[in-house]
């Protein structure tokens, strides 16, 4: 994940958890890994290379859903802004 779909993920997530409009998915440009918002989930994507060995068929989705709350999501969020802060977007 590049750093400016960190910054897009923790965007997505804040939105989220202030009960904001958003998209239902977020996905990279890498298509390894994408998320997913369901009432009181979120529902997370593994393919291509992050997919468990078993799959052997791309087209097979393999998710793990996460039952969380606002108040989690909102946690998430400022943690993986805290990451972001290490390594800034690079300007150019």
């Amino acid at each position: 994940m590049l750093t400016f779909e960190l910054k897009q993920l923790i965007e997505w997530l804040d939105k989220i958890s202030a009960e904001k409009e958003v998209e239902e998915r977020l996905y990279f440009i890498e298509p390894c890994l994408e998320f997913q918002i369901l009432t009181g989930k979120l529902r997370v994507f593994f393919s291509y290379d992050f997919a468990p060995p078993w799959i052997k068929d791309y087209a097979e989705e393999f998710f793990i859903d996460f039952t969380v709350s606002q108040k989690e999501l909102k946690r998430a969020a400022q943690e993986l802004h805290k990451e972001l802060e290490i390594f800034p977007i690079r300007v150019g």
